[in-house]
């Protein structure tokens, strides 16, 4: 056994190029000491970040920051993550990152539980660096000497005002920040400011441009998203394609199902109609893919085409299950309720699909189905006699 690789434990054991026998260790960020033998407290944060609202009105990008903040007022900042979140691509994603203690803090002399700790979470927008929102939440347990935390933040389309929100911390004159980034405190454990930058620059003092994007990028049928190193080292940017094309760069076009009605399917008028796609595959352990479209109509749809993208239909490989929920509000209080499942062939990706909706695919509703004995009953029951009824359906 070669001693040398356990001479720095947790660590890197190095030469010194200066030509010396010296040598040194080169030690993770959560480990310290010259043999990196001492474990630095830390907190382990992960963030699960949520949408609300309508899409449309959401900027391309937001910049996250995490800050581990000791005391009250004034504030600290001892350490601090930021991430890029992109509410078009991603749903529901999670950041992990790990939040250090000061290397003082993490001694055994110091007992540090008696000093109050939390997490402070500050969204920008993007494009503008508009503060939009802000979270705060105390850190339990703080005598563990590796704690564990998860949040799940949502975020609404609009920006969120908050007395707290541009609270300052510890030491914010900050003068190394370029002129077009926002200056959010100083970390007192890297000794630096910490800026947030554009969507376009990057760097620590956000004076590097980020131009990862060309005319190229997304073939011209999509708009070009500068991605986040941190959270995904591959994908330099994102293309968010426009609704006929599909895939990383927008290169495939995608496939449409053509929804028509039967003629023994009457509707007088018809104001809004909703259509939902729900894709099962058999081999897929990411959940089913969701797709709904909103189409207001002032008459009969004879023809309804529907573009889907970036779901599991866009594959030639056979197998999963479709299933397609049509809803027509004819009124406010008169909604009709279609469904349609059909299995996957296996399909290429220009592939178009033909979807007729006949009478005989009405979903009844609850008061045509059952008596008033059934109705009267508690919610949950009801539950469960439609899950038996929904399987006799397959």
């Amino acid at each position: 056994m070669d001693l040398v690789l356990w001479h720095c434990n947790n660590g890197i054991h190095v030469r010194s190029s200066d030509g010396s026998s010296d040598f040194y260790c080169l030690c993770p960020p959560e480990y310290y000491g010259d043999r990196c033998q001492f474990q630095r407290k830390r907190l382990i944060f992960t963030l699960q970040v949520q949408m609300e609202g309508a899409f449309e009105n959401l900027p391309l990008t937001f910049k996250i920051a995490v800050l581990l903040v000791r005391g009250s007022i004034p504030s600290t900042i001892i350490s601090h993550d930021q991430f890029v979140y992109l509410p078009h691509h991603y749903c529901l994603p999670k950041y992990d990152t790990q939040l250090l203690y000061l290397i003082n803090e993490s001694s055994l002399s110091l007992s540090s539980s008696s000093i109050n700790h939390s997490v402070h979470i500050h969204l920008y927008n993007g494009q503008t660096l508009e503060h939009h929102a802000w979270w705060y939440f105390p850190v339990p347990f703080e005598y563990l000497p590796v704690n564990r935390m998860a949040k799940r933040v949502i975020v609404t389309t609009f920006p969120v005002a908050s007395e707290f929100s541009q609270k300052k911390f510890h030491n914010t004159n900050c003068t190394s920040c370029s002129n077009n980034a926002v200056c959010l405190g100083y970390d007192i454990d890297l000794d630096q400011d910490i800026c947030v930058c554009f969507s376009n620059f990057t760097g620590r003092r956000c004076l590097i441009p980020f131009e990862v994007c060309t005319s190229e990028s997304c073939n011209g049928h999509g708009k070009c998203i500068p991605g986040d190193a941190h959270f995904n080292l591959y994908d330099q940017f994102m293309c968010l394609c426009d609704k006929e094309w599909m895939g990383s760069s927008c290169e495939f076009q995608a496939p449409v199902i053509n929804v028509t009605f039967g003629a023994s399917v009457s509707i007088t008028s018809l104001e809004l109609a909703i259509i939902q796609f729900i894709g099962i595959r058999d081999d897929s352990d990411s959940g089913p893919n969701v797709y709904a479209e909103l189409l207001p109509i002032k008459e009969k749809p004879s023809n309804l085409t529907l573009s889907l993208y970036n779901l599991a239909l866009n594959t030639e490989q056979a197998g999963g299950l479709y299933l397609i929920f049509v809803h027509l509000y004819e009124s406010h209080e008169k909604v009709d309720y279609y469904f349609k499942g059909l299995h996957n062939p296996g399909y290429s990706s220009t592939s178009n699909t033909n979807i007729e909706i006949n009478l005989s695919d009405t979903c009844r509703s609850i008061h045509d189905l059952f008596n008033s004995t059934v109705l009267a009953q508690p919610q949950l029951q009801r539950t469960q006699i439609n899950v038996k009824c929904m399987c006799c359906l397959f």
